[in-house]
């Protein structure tokens, strides 16, 4: 099953380790939205529920924006080859949920700056541009935690393990006897 077939054998260390990579990625890159939130509910005097001012702080399409940063260095260690590790389990499919996710950010955050530009008055619902914005990047966040319990698991977990003992193996046997 794609993304999720290879997850049987990923060890709880390695999703523990991912969820802490991916949770500090998501808490330090967000910076500008969370602190936005806390400012406008501060200046705003309370008057506004915490989900309403989360809602007006990203309801322009930012998500898609954060959706696409998060999961562009997929790519590179994805692909990177490493002679003592396996190939990266699915790595087929996370390139195109990642490029599915690249160009449906990147198309969504130029729609919804194409009316300023072009001096239209074209503009999204805004509950439908926060809603589908949000499932663009929680989906970017789901990609990204996979492939990084997948990258822990290939140079840490078991794969990493394999390449080993078939390395001790291979120079074991190719050892002279000695005299």
């Amino acid at each position: 099953m794609p993304l999720i077939g290879g997850l049987a054998d990923a060890r709880w260390r390695d999703h523990r380790e991912a969820i802490k990579e991916v949770g500090v990625n998501i808490v330090l890159s967000t910076a500008p939205i969370w602190l936005g939130c806390i400012f406008l509910w501060v200046f705003q005097k309370f008057a506004m529920s915490v989900g309403e001012v989360i809602i007006r702080n990203v309801e322009n399409g930012e998500l898609f924006i954060y959706a696409t940063s998060i999961v562009a260095p997929l790519y590179y260690f994805i692909f990177k080859e490493n002679e003592s590790y396996q190939k990266f389990p699915n790595a087929g499919s996370f390139m195109l949920i990642s490029a599915v996710v690249l160009l449906v950010g990147g198309c969504g955050f130029a729609v919804t700056r194409l009316g300023t530009v072009l001096g239209t008055s074209f503009k999204w619902d805004e509950v439908t541009l926060f809603v589908f914005s949000l499932v663009v990047y929680l989906l970017a966040i789901i990609v990204v935690y996979l492939a990084h319990v997948y990258r822990n698991w290939r140079e840490t977990g078991g794969a990493a393990a394999f390449a080993t003992d078939t390395q001790d193996f291979v120079a074991a046997f190719n050892r002279e006897p000695k005299p």
